[in-house]
C-alpha cells in the first residue's frame, strides 16, 4: 500500500529537540506535542522537576559523602523519598565511599613509589596512609 506523502506531512511532528538540536520528527501522538518515545521521556523529566528532593553532590571527597547522606535522611524523614529509593542511595554512597578509599591507599602507594625512586626512605605512615 503506497501512502500519501503529503497527508504524512500534515501531520503534527514530535517537538521534541535531539542533542544535536535536530527536531525528531517522527509523527507526534494524537493531541499531544511528542511521539510516543518522546512522551514518555519528557513525562520522566516532569516527574523529576515537580519531585521536592534535594539534590546530591558529586561524591569527590568523604564530606560529600556526609552531606549526601545527610540529605538521604533528611528526605526520608520528610517523607521526599521512599525507602526503597534511600536504600538504594545508600549502597551508591558505600561504594562511592570505598572507591574514594581506594583511590585514597592507590595515591599513597603510588607516592611511596616516587619517594623510594629519589633515594628517600618512605615512612611507615606514608605506605599505611
Amino acid at each position: 500500500m503506497k501512502r500519501n506523502t503529503n497527508t504524512m506531512n500534515l501531520c503534527p511532528r514530535c517537538q521534541h529537540l535531539k542533542a544535536d538540536g535536530i527536531p525528531c520528527g517522527s509523527p507526534a501522538l494524537r493531541g499531544a506535542r511528542f511521539c510516543y518515545t518522546h512522551q514518555r521521556v519528557h513525562r520522566r523529566i516532569q516527574i523529576l522537576a515537580d519531585h521536592s528532593c534535594h539534590v546530591i553532590p558529586n561524591l569527590r571527597s568523604q564530606r560529600d559523602i556526609r552531606v549526601a547522606a545527610t540529605t538521604i535522611l533528611r528526605d526520608l524523614r520528610d517523607g521526599r523519598i521512599d525507602l526503597d529509593h534511600a536504600r538504594v542511595m545508600a549502597i551508591t554512597l558505600r561504594l562511592a565511599n570505598h572507591a574514594l578509599k581506594q583511590r585514597a591507599s592507590l595515591d599513597g602507594f603510588q607516592h611511596a613509589i616516587r619517594a623510594a625512586k629519589n633515594g628517600q626512605v618512605p615512612s611507615f605512615t606514608e605506605l599505611s596512609s
